[in-house]
């Protein structure tokens, strides 16, 4: 499932500057600094019977390890340049739109957008096959060719 795959990539890119990320579950008891992803559809817009645009909102959620702004500051960059990169899933490159940053009390999170086409359940109805055809000409004194079916 592509949703699964897009979490799967941005984890992989977190973990590749040394972040440590937590399963979105886990509420208590984990170890800091950590990152907690969540993904959710946001919409699907009908392109025709067979393709759908579909846009994913991702949110990032960062524990940093002291609660201070500075920290938080510091990631909000990293980030930012991280995503600034298309997101390579499976044998897609999808581009990260709308980048938002904001602070609660003791975490930084970022937000933004995926939007990719995908196919849709859609199948194209069947026939039954045709059989061959014999067509017959004739060809008429004055010259004109007939078809005797």
């Amino acid at each position: 499932m592509i949703l699964i795959d897009i979490k799967t990539a941005i984890a992989e890119r977190i973990k590749s500057i040394g972040g440590i990320v937590i399963a979105s579950e886990v509420k208590e008891g984990f170890a800091k600094p950590a990152y907690f992803i969540d993904i959710l559809p946001a919409d699907i817009e009908t392109q025709n019977v067979f393709y759908e645009l579909a846009t994913v909102n991702v949110e990032i959620r960062y524990i940093p390890l002291l609660e201070t702004s500075e920290a938080c500051i510091i990631v909000s960059q990293t980030l930012k340049e991280m995503f600034a990169d298309p997101l390579k899933v499976d044998d897609r490159y999808l581009n990260a739109e709308g980048l938002t940053f904001e602070m609660d009390a003791s975490a930084l999170i970022l937000n933004f957008n995926i939007t990719f086409m995908q196919n849709t359940n859609a199948t194209l109805p069947e026939y039954e096959k045709m059989q061959d055809i014999k067509i017959s000409e004739e060809l008429r004194t004055d010259g004109v060719t007939t078809n005797s079916n």
